[in-house]
């Protein structure tokens, strides 16, 4: 080492050592001994056997260190092109299999199509099928209606016929004491009572005189009519009676019978329930 690097060595070994003073004074600790450090090293480095030992053992330790850390790079350069090599090959295998994975991307392209087309052509074919489902539908509710209203016309037809045939009408003179009676009701109305035929139908009678409407109304009891005559019985007794009603056919058991005892009305020998004035 020249002259002027020992002295500027030495200078700044006391300078360090003079600011250590200075801080130490202060009270700056922890600055104070790396300070201290540095100015016994740049002191001590102006000496012949410090700089001896710093050749002799720290650059030879250097320079072994140096050609180890030179062998290592080669090392790691051998490896780096190693690597490199590697990796260079599985690129190519890279692109490869990227290539294939092209060709098979394709391939599954045109088989998505072919199933989007496969599918459009069910769908078509499954509306088709519902418009055709829905048609035949169509065309057996229709048919089921058809059949529905034929049904009804035979029963209007048949519950027409049916009423047609068993519609009756029943003719009496007020004197035929086997068919007309008359019970006492007050001092001035009676009981017509007569004997039908049949049985009628529930609401199904009307009655009539002469032609005209018995008033108020007319009773059954099975195949007995009654209704009340306003007046005496001697003047209901000449007029001609006349019932039409429909007969029920699930009725058979008819009444043979009608008289009256002490004003009151009795068939086959029950008296009948006639209201009282």
């Amino acid at each position: 080492m020249n002259t002027i690097c020992q002295i500027a060595l030495l200078f700044g070994g006391s300078f360090l050592l003079f600011l250590t003073y200075k801080m130490y004074r202060r009270g700056w600790k922890a600055p104070t001994w790396i300070c201290a450090l540095l100015g016994v090293i740049a002191i001590l480095g102006t000496q012949g056997w410090v700089q001896g030992f710093i050749k002799t053992h720290i650059l030879t330790l250097g320079y072994e260190y140096g050609e180890q850390l030179n062998k290592f790079h080669e090392t790691v350069g051998k490896i780096e092109d190693t690597v490199r090599k590697h990796q260079t090959r599985l690129d190519e295998h890279q692109t490869d299999i990227e290539r294939q994975q092209g060709v098979a991307t394709g391939l599954v392209y045109r088989l998505l199509q072919q199933q989007r087309s496969i599918s459009k052509q069910q769908s078509t074919l499954n509306r088709q099928q519902e418009i055709l489902s829905t048609a035949g539908k169509a065309v057996a509710q229709t048919a089921t209606d058809i059949s529905d209203q034929q049904r009804r016309l035979n029963s209007v037809e048949t519950l027409v016929d049916n009423i047609y045939t068993r519609t009756r009408i029943d003719v009496m003179r007020g004197t035929d004491s086997n068919r007309v009676c008359y019970a006492v009701r007050g001092s001035n109305a009676v009981f017509g009572v007569f004997l039908l035929k049949d049985v009628p139908i529930a609401n199904s009678i009307q009655g009539y005189f002469d032609n005209l409407p018995l008033k108020p109304g007319i009773i059954a009891f099975g195949n007995v009519a009654t209704t009340v005559l306003v007046g005496k019985q001697s003047e209901w007794e000449g007029h001609e009676y006349s019932f039409s009603y429909v007969a029920d056919p699930r009725r058979t058991n008819r009444i043979s019978r009608i008289e009256t005892r002490d004003g009151v009305a009795f068939a086959d020998g029950a008296a009948l329930p006639l209201p009282r004035e």
